[in-house]
């Protein structure tokens, strides 16, 4: 029985937070914009060999929080931060300037792999791609007052509004 047949249909995300270390030895992973084309020709591979039996592809997790967490505060590999930012032993990076690059160039490789997809794949494989962007939001439990007052206080806290 294959997995079409009992409702489970894969979904792939091709980068979660992580890049092969040769990578990141050789010219910086992400804080390079040489990380771009090697993320397309990746997601090429990626399409040709499996997009016959994958019809939803995300292209990058959260890249809001993976710039975050591992370019400024550093608390995920590759755990790149400067002071006063960084709440690890920061050793290299810049918390002041690398978070903006990553994400920029994830964006960058991001459009490019979504271009390439619908040029060369989309009209045979039928299938759909995007991205993940980490968001949360607090609604009422119900609508009584109390409900309402503590998801009030919730999203000025998360987001000082």
């Amino acid at each position: 029985m294959s997995h079409y047949q009992i409702g489970i249909q894969p979904h792939v995300t091709l980068v979660n937070y992580d890049h092969p270390q040769a990578l990141e030895d050789e010219y910086g992973g992400w804080v390079s914009r040489k990380m771009v084309k090697d993320f397309i020709q990746y997601a090429d591979v990626c399409f040709r060999e499996f997009g016959d039996r994958v019809q939803y592809w995300t292209t990058v997790n959260e890249p809001n929080i993976f710039g975050d967490g591992s370019y400024d505060t550093g608390i995920a590999p590759p755990r790149r931060c400067s002071p006063p930012f960084g709440v690890t032993n920061c050793s290299r990076g810049n918390s002041s300037t690398e978070p903006y690059m990553v994400v920029h160039h994830i964006l960058l490789a991001h459009a490019s792999v979504v271009r390439l997809y619908r040029k060369n794949y989309q009209a045979r494989q039928h299938g759909f791609i995007g991205l993940t962007v980490y968001a949360y939001f607090s609604v009422p439990f119900t609508e009584a007052k109390e409900d309402i007052i503590a998801t009030q206080r919730a999203n000025d806290f998360l987001f000082g509004w």
